[in-house]
């Protein structure tokens, strides 16, 4: 049984050589750590699915492919930083009539 009345929102970047996990590129090349950054996106997306009745992506490009093999409804971060992003996020579910988030 899935939960409900909670929206799970995945803030995730689309996964290009050089724009996501930086850090890692000490380590690895630029495209082997967005493809490290796409198995991470990928597994918390899913266990969020099948956890949870409402799951939002909010993405960084989604227009990008990668968002569209979920199966969840992918909604653009916007501007602004981090914070901002994530209250738009907050304040977007509690409107469309989430309990929590």
């Amino acid at each position: 049984m899935k939960v409900a009345g909670i929206r799970v929102v995945v803030m995730c970047k689309a996964p290009l050589a050089g724009r996501v996990k930086t850090r890692l590129m000490t380590e690895f090349s630029a495209s082997r750590a967005a493809e490290l950054h796409a198995a991470m996106a990928t597994t918390v997306i899913k266990r969020a699915k099948r956890l949870f009745e409402s799951v939002v992506v909010a993405a960084d490009d989604p227009g990008h492919p990668f968002f569209s093999a979920f199966g969840v409804p992918v909604t653009d971060q916007g501007e602004g930083d981090l914070g901002d992003r994530m209250q738009r996020q907050v304040s977007s579910a509690f409107a469309d009539g989430a309990d929590a988030v």
